[in-house]
């Protein structure tokens, strides 16, 4: 017996036990565009199961445990909440390829972010983040990372791990330097950095990546 959206019973109960956390509808949705405006809220059903979740302006300062037993999912979108961390109920979602947690409060990530190993694109913008963890480095798929206009001082020394990166967004925090491991990313074609207080080794290390052909925004 299917639920609502013809849902898997347990898959729909946790679409229900997020409506009342939130205390408001979460629509059935064909797609999930982060960049879209008015921004999606809502939830992409594949089958009976659920591949993409969006969740917007929705008050939330958790998710609930359940949320790992959404198996399936692929694409998480979370914008203009009150998230202060997330949740390690997150980190067993070995399906995630995109996670969203944009405008929320986001003080600190788990180290156990690492196990996210399907993950592409990390959008984190517009939170309270000062550090990263050093596990960010074992996100070896990701190809997208954005952390625009938060706090971060320093990014870790893993970071020069992210081999696969195109797109980096890293402006509008207090960062003084960049790691030089970034000139052997062979895929990055973009970086925002500005709004930073880079030092002049940092800038050197600018210089080079426009010469290898980046676009760079600093």
């Amino acid at each position: 017996m299917s639920g609502k959206y013809g849902l898997k019973p347990d898959e729909a109960k946790i679409i229900e036990e997020l409506e009342t956390i939130a205390d408001k509808e979460i629509p059935k949705i064909d797609n999930i565009d982060p960049n879209y405006n008015p921004f999606a809220h809502g939830v992409v059903v594949e089958g009976d199961t659920v591949v993409g979740l969006a969740l917007f302006d929705c008050k939330l300062k958790t998710l609930p445990e359940s949320i790992s037993q959404l198996t399936s999912l692929k694409t998480l979108f979370i914008k203009t909440n009150k998230l202060k961390t997330l949740p390690e109920s997150l980190m067993a979602l070995k399906s995630l390829e995109k996670l969203y947690v944009i405008e929320n409060e986001l003080e600190e990530l788990p180290e156990s972010i690492g196990q996210l190993e399907t993950l592409q694109v990390l959008s984190l913008g517009v939170n309270k983040l000062e550090k990263l963890p050093e596990s960010i480095g074992q996100l070896k798929a990701l190809y997208e990372l954005d952390v625009a206009d938060n706090k971060l001082k320093e990014l870790p020394e893993t970071f020069g791990q992210l081999k696969s990166l195109e797109t980096l967004q890293l402006y509008s925090n207090k960062l003084k330097k960049i790691p030089e491991a970034i000139l052997d990313f062979p895929n990055l074609r973009f970086i925002n950095i500005m709004n930073n207080k880079l030092d002049k080794d940092s800038k050197k290390i600018l210089k080079k990546l426009e010469e290898k052909g980046v676009s760079v925004s600093y």
